[in-house]
């Protein structure tokens, strides 16, 4: 009887994690889109600090509009609300470096630099969650890393300092993903996503006056896109951390990579170089073996 109990949780273990996946691909995707509307909205001219508030700002409007659906009660109150406010701040950073890096870096070559944030995810995810990780685990994403490390070419004359701020973003989406899973086990999702509206709209608030440009009618739209694309893409991101690992869902960042080059083709004109395809090839090596890994020894277990 033990040994068909073990089995099944097993099997129910994997289909979480397989779900979890899907929602994390399906999340990156999303985001795919939100950073091609960022990009041509700052490439347009506008200031990286409004292009971020009305990420946030619109966001929070669609979480509040559900209230009354969904009802108000506890839906402002947070078991960790100083994490909460962590986690956003960090997620705000982040997102202001990696749109200011849009205004110079095809989205391909920004989306593979900002790939070594596995390795920084796997570090706090042992430090942190006290989760286990194999050695070849290690091995795959320094593998990744690798890659990153073609893609950007320090030392060359083809390295530019913009190279630098998916570096930074890469830190900061580290530690918003290990906040989130830790947010995830206590915190209902609406009441994570109303903090990320409300903390990510007031940070930025502070200083739109400073950078505020007054939009074209026909760009209004796009705005408020950004906010519907990071509401939805955040709804996936926080019920995938509440099936599986961490660790198991930093890899699939690497699915954005197709979209980044579809997306910066159609949109931009920009084709990746061959150095960018032979580190994500790396990159995406490393994600499917970690995959692969991870399944069987699930299988095992």
């Amino acid at each position: 009887m033990a040994s068909a109990d073990t089995a099944d949780s097993g099997t129910g273990d994997r289909r979480k994690a397989a779900i979890a996946i899907g929602l994390m691909i399906a999340a990156v995707s999303l985001f795919t889109v939100l950073d091609s509307t960022a990009k041509f909205l700052v490439k347009s001219g506008y200031p990286v600090i409004q292009t971020v508030w009305a990420r946030y700002f619109f966001h929070l409007l669609l979480v509040v509009a559900t209230f009354p659906v969904a009802g108000w009660k506890n839906r402002l109150r947070s078991a960790k609300p100083m994490l909460q406010v962590f986690r956003t701040l960090v997620l705000v950073c982040g997102t202001i470096m990696f749109i200011a890096a849009l205004r110079w870096l095809p989205l391909a070559d920004a989306y593979t630099i900002s790939y070594v944030s596995p390795l920084i995810v796997t570090l706090l995810a042992v430090t942190l969650l006290r989760e286990r990780v194999g050695r070849s685990h290690w091995a795959a994403i320094l593998v990744g890393l690798m890659g990153v490390a073609i893609v950007m070419r320090p030392g060359t004359a083809s390295f530019q300092w913009a190279m630098l701020l998916p570096l930074g973003m890469a830190f900061t989406w580290a530690l918003f993903q290990i906040t989130t899973r830790i947010i995830s086990q206590s915190d209902p999702p609406l009441v994570t996503l109303f903090y990320t509206g409300l903390v990510g709209s007031v940070a930025t608030g502070v200083l739109l006056p400073f950078f505020w440009v007054s939009p074209i009618l026909h760009d209004v739209p796009l705005f408020i896109a950004l906010g519907t694309l990071g509401l939805l893409s955040h709804v996936l991101l926080v019920h995938a951390y509440r099936l599986t690992k961490a660790s198991i869902l930093a890899p699939f960042t690497y699915t954005q990579l197709p979209f980044a080059v579809l997306s910066g083709y159609l949109l931009f004109a920009d084709l990746p170089a061959p150095h960018v395809l032979a580190g994500a090839s790396l990159i995406i090596a490393s994600a499917i073996f970690i995959f692969l890994k991870e399944t069987r020894s699930n299988g095992r277990r």
